[in-house]
């Protein structure tokens, strides 16, 4: 069993550095710099230093728009990727829209877009909002 599962380990550690793509960068006589995946004479490998951080508290919204009665939550994803979110409300008593007591919303918000969510029409009752996000 030990065994299967070190094979297993380095064929993925295998697979996984066969995905990597080496890019050359090459000057011609012109100046003209052109990048390829195949080495050329004279072309030097390119070595990318650029740390991505990406922040997507600030990035991710959750607004509620609250008309005649009607309150509708919106997710604006500002990230150029989608977003997965998973909204969960608890203590809703008397509102229109969610079945149950507390419920679990799971949407897929595309990159850049500003979607709505869930529309809820409350009677007398509360409601607590809680958003989780999540990339993907």
């Amino acid at each position: 069993m030990l065994e299967r599962l070190l094979i297993l380990f380095a064929l993925m550690l295998t697979v996984q550095s066969a995905g990597a793509v080496t890019i050359y960068k090459f000057t011609d006589a012109d100046g003209v710099v052109s990048f390829s995946d195949r080495p050329t004479p004279g072309a030097s490998v390119m070595v990318f230093r650029d740390r991505m951080v990406e922040r997507i508290d600030g990035q991710v919204h959750l607004s509620v728009r609250r008309e005649k009665g009607v309150h509708s939550l919106y997710v604006r994803n500002d990230l150029y990727a989608p977003v997965e979110v998973e909204l969960k409300l608890s203590s809703v008593t008397n509102v229109l829209g969610v079945s149950g007591s507390s419920a679990t919303l799971r949407r897929t918000i595309p990159a850049r877009s500003n979607q709505r969510v869930v529309v809820l029409s409350p009677k007398v009752g509360e409601l607590r909002l809680g958003a989780e996000f999540n990339p993907g």
